[in-house]
């Protein structure tokens, strides 16, 4: 939850079909500025703010296009 109380929430575009179309704070992505950090399947999904929002369920969100991936360090 941010300040306000309500929950921050990001759309993803370009990442395979393991991550949904939008995440919420609660499932954990690292909100970093201009990038978006979401980790599945062993490895970091990166994500870089695209300048769009789209509508999901009523909310005006920020979009991030996948970039690239990195494995999880042990």
């Amino acid at each position: 939850m941010d300040s306000s109380g309500s929950e921050r929430a990001v759309v993803l575009e370009g990442a395979d079909d393991s991550l949904p179309a939008a995440v919420t704070e609660a499932e954990e992505p690292v909100l970093n500025g201009s990038q978006v950090l979401v980790t599945r399947r062993g490895q970091h999904q990166h994500f870089e703010r695209s300048g769009g929002t789209e509508y999901v369920d009523g909310q005006l969100l920020p979009v991030y296009r996948w970039s690239y991936s990195t494995a999880i360090a042990e």
